[in-house]
């Protein structure tokens, strides 16, 4: 996999030795001083960890929106993205904003402690990408947050970005002899600029790209941990009519068929009897719905505190396929009524990792939101809902 990041993109690498050197103090006081060299540490954390979380299961954890001029009451492209990890990773989040040397664009990202980068970066281009885990299977390769970066950095347009994520640079594809990046994990990429938004979705061999109101979004665009893409192309940059998802999915997250999650069948939600709602598997579908229909709901007043609130980044309920808000359900086991937020692991787009009664498995999450027109990201480390006083903000001079 170093092998790998040096052909894709070797001011990486150096950039991972240069925070090996940083850290080598406190790197020393860990138990682990003597296991690996402190670059193989950093190395481990920024390359390594992912593959492996894929493989022992899909991911289902964070959940980002764009919304398009028309959809927000300013009339400027507004994206939001919202991270939980409930790994048990004991990591710290953080920010940081770098003024690398040209070519390169100033940055901002919010990673994981110890990692390059992470979760989304907004850059002063402006460009704001966001990567969400998808539903595939991993292997060794580019990790996703190395791609998100270089699309990020070096692309100056939306369409320069998806292509180093999607195809990589020209002195890549001529030392790997390859037509598109050896991708690691299945990762969705919402790309934003100042006048509009797009997915792209991406498995270790697959690629495929979705717009705004391909899926009746009026004016927005939403990625959670699951596949849309009707069609795809393969590794060898073939269109193929495969879609990013199989019938597996298609059923478990809700995203081409109507049908109520098996398993919710027999419970009891608020002011519904049960057979009138169309609700996904509580994960990543029941984010997205929540998600869509507030979005549907708030056409054109979608502002950046109302993003940063309740309806949107910090939202605990649910939206059916057909709209209907669901909050609470009986539950079975103490009788009494619930917050959905609280049943269901990381079913809502603000949740919590253990279910009722909470059980925090050291989370790492926090949030992102990036107005392109005003080069101005505001973020929190926290849980929106819990965060105290204003988010912390930095415009791009």
């Amino acid at each position: 996999m170093e092998e790998q990041a040096k052909l894709y993109e070797p001011n990486f690498v150096e950039a991972m030795k240069g925070e090996a050197d940083g850290a080598a103090e406190a790197l020393a006081k860990s138990k682990y001083a003597n296991e690996l060299s402190d670059y193989e540490k950093v190395l481990f954390l920024n390359f390594a960890t992912y593959p492996l979380l894929y493989a022992l299961k899909p991911k289902e954890d964070c959940s980002c929106i764009a919304f398009l001029p028309p959809a927000t009451a300013n009339g400027k492209v507004i994206v939001g993205r919202n991270t939980q990890f409930g790994l048990n990773m004991g990591n710290y989040g953080l920010a940081y904003a770098a003024v690398p040397p040209a070519p390169a664009h100033r940055f901002m990202t919010n990673p994981i402690a110890g990692r390059l980068f992470d979760l989304g970066i907004a850059t002063d281009t402006p460009l704001y990408i966001s990567q969400t885990a998808a539903i595939a299977e991993a292997r060794p390769g580019i990790n996703d947050s190395f791609l998100m970066a270089e699309g990020a950095i070096f692309g100056n347009s939306i369409e320069e970005a998806a292509d180093l994520i999607v195809h990589g640079s020209l002195a890549y594809r001529e030392a790997t002899n390859r037509k598109t990046t050896l991708r690691s994990n299945p990762v969705n990429y919402t790309i934003v600029d100042a006048e509009t938004a797009e997915v792209v979705e991406t498995t270790a061999t697959c690629w495929a790209v979705r717009h705004p109101g391909d899926f009746g979004e009026n004016d927005f665009i939403i990625a959670t941990n699951h596949q849309l893409c009707q069609y795809s192309y393969d590794e060898k940059d073939v269109r193929m009519n495969v879609p990013m998802y199989d019938e597996s999915i298609c059923n478990q997250f809700g995203g081409c068929k109507k049908e109520m999650a098996p398993q919710l069948k027999d419970k009891v939600f608020a002011g519904y009897d049960t057979e009138e709602l169309v609700i996904p598997e509580p994960g990543s579908g029941t984010r997205y719905w929540a998600l869509h229909w507030s979005a549907m709901y708030n056409h054109g007043k979608v502002d950046v505190e109302m993003l940063q609130g309740p309806l949107f980044l910090g939202s605990r309920f649910w939206y059916d396929i057909n709209g209907k808000k669901i909050e609470y359900q009986l539950d079975p086991t103490t009788g009494h009524w619930m917050s959905v937020s609280y049943l269901y692991y990381h079913a809502t787009v603000e949740g919590d990792s253990g279910g009722y009664p909470e059980k925090y498995k050291n989370e790492v999450p926090g949030s992102l939101i990036y107005v392109p027109a005003n080069r101005t990201a505001y973020w929190e480390l926290y849980k929106p809902s819990m965060w105290e006083g204003k988010w912390e903000q930095m415009t791009f001079k």
